[in-house]
């Protein structure tokens, strides 16, 4: 009986200490998904065809609101049909939305709020948004 009860403190020592290393892992900084405040909003700053909505030609920027790291930056990448066809670091300067392998028509973009902690990429906050023709 002695020896089972020995070997049930070392399993509960052993699942306690490895619970507490666990957890020290979802801190800051470690690109885990964790809850933050942040957001990313998209804005209009030259509507091109006067239409009032995100489409191609138009140039855009983005509201950032983030406490986790001095150092934001935002990615953005637009597909069409599946391909890759424009990919950029955005904030805080505005990108207009075209590229060389996007001469027109409508699009899927996807921008992330993300900083580095080395050696990881940790994302903030995700954004997904048309664009028409």
């Amino acid at each position: 009986m002695r020896r089972f009860t020995i070997v049930a403190l070392v399993m509960v020592l052993a699942a306690s200490v490895g619970s507490s290393v666990l957890a020290q892992g979802k801190g800051k900084g470690k690109g885990t998904n964790q809850a933050t405040s942040a957001s990313l909003t998209l804005n209009l700053v030259n509507d091109a065809d006067g239409d009032g909505v995100v489409s191609y030609g138009d140039t855009i920027n983005f509201t950032v609101q983030q406490t986790e790291t001095n150092m934001p930056y935002v990615s953005l990448m637009c597909y069409q049909g599946g391909t890759l066809v424009a990919s950029s670091i955005t904030w805080p300067d505005p990108t207009t939305l075209y590229s060389r392998a996007w001469q027109s028509g409508a699009a899927d973009c996807v921008a992330e709020l993300f900083y580095f902690s080395s050696p990881k990429k940790v994302v903030l906050a995700t954004l997904s948004f048309p664009v028409a023709e």
